[in-house]
C-alpha cells in the first residue's frame, strides 16, 4: 500500500477529501425530500393528529424521578 502511494505522488496525484452535497435534491414531479420528523408532523397535521404535550419534560419532573430511584 506505501508503494502505491509513492507511486501515486510521483505521478502528482494528491488525495482530496470528498465533498458534501449540499443542494437539494428536487424530483421531477417537484417534491423534495424530508427529513423523518417533518414527515411525520406533516402526516400527523394532515391526519389531525396532536402530540401529547402534557406529560412535561424529564428536567420538570427531574425531583420525582430522583426521589423514585435513590431512597
Amino acid at each position: 500500500m506505501q508503494a502505491h502511494r509513492e507511486a501515486a505522488r510521483r505521478y502528482g496525484a494528491t488525495w482530496q477529501k470528498p465533498k458534501r452535497r449540499t443542494t437539494i435534491v428536487v424530483r421531477c414531479d417537484g417534491r423534495e425530500p424530508l427529513g423523518l420528523g417533518k414527515a411525520i408532523g406533516m402526516m400527523m397535521t394532515e391526519r389531525g393528529m396532536a402530540a401529547p404535550a402534557a406529560g412535561g419534560s424529564v428536567l420538570a419532573n427531574f425531583d420525582t424521578i430522583l426521589t423514585a430511584v435513590v431512597p
